[in-house]
Parts: structure tokens; sequence; C-alpha cells
């Protein structure tokens, strides 16, 4: 996994989320060309995206994709593993990114940027201001 400088001000990404709320949503650019809801998830080992997202990327998942246990709200699952070409959050590019095939109970649309994605950065939480500063390492 590689980070490539775009436009990144100040060498930083700054999240700005609803004070105290623990929620932090944000929007990426998947694969230069699809903007995709995502919620930043600690808990969560690996970044998931909605089978919807996959499809419209053209991404094939057949029989030969590998296979994950997870643990979701609604138990534990099967999912399959993709790789996103390129996620690019506040002017910021990861690029090779493994991710889980799932759609998440009542937002079928939403992924969550998990630690394999957060881990290219060195986090700064705030929640009393609601703000997330993400430096690249």
């Amino acid at each position: 996994v590689k980070i490539a400088e775009l436009t990144a001000e100040a060498g930083k990404i700054v999240i700005r989320f609803k004070p105290g709320s623990g929620h932090i949503p944000v929007k990426a650019t998947l694969n230069g060309r699809l903007e995709q809801n995502f919620v930043i998830d600690t808990g969560a080992t690996m970044v998931t995206i909605p089978r919807g997202t996959i499809e419209a990327l053209g991404i094939r998942i057949d029989g030969n994709s590998p296979k994950r246990e997870v643990s979701t709200a609604g138990g534990v699952r099967m999912a399959r593993e993709v790789r996103i070409k390129a996620i690019e959050l506040g002017g910021w590019v990861v690029r090779n990114v493994p991710a889980l095939v799932v759609d998440i109970p009542d937002k079928p649309s939403l992924g969550l940027l998990g630690l394999n994605y957060l881990d290219q950065f060195r986090m700064e939480l705030n929640n009393e201001k609601g703000v997330l500063l993400l430096r690249p390492r």
C-alpha cells in the first residue's frame, strides 16, 4: 500500500464531524472515478465496500475471490475480499487497498474505512471540537 500526494492541505486531512457524536462520515473517491460514503471505523480491521459499489466499479467477484470471516452487528458471516486500486480522501491517495464486500444492514450504500486504510496515517481526534486530523506516515 502506497500513498501518493495530490493536493493535501498542509500535509494533513482535516475531517469535521458533529462534536461528541463519535460518528465520523467521509466521502472518498474510489479508483479515481466513483464517490463513496464511508464512516471512519477504528473498530473495523479492514475497509468494507457495498456490493453495489463493487459492481459499479466493474470489479468481478467469483469463486476464486478470497473469503474472510467478518463479525457484523447481525453476527458472523463470510465476505469476499477484493482490491481497490485507489482510495482518495482529502487530496491523499492510498493505492492497492484490500477491502471486504459487505452490505451494512439498513445502510446498503455505506462503507467503512477500517484500520488497513487508517494505519497509513497518524490520527489525532478531538471529539469535543468534532475534528479528526489524518497525517500520512
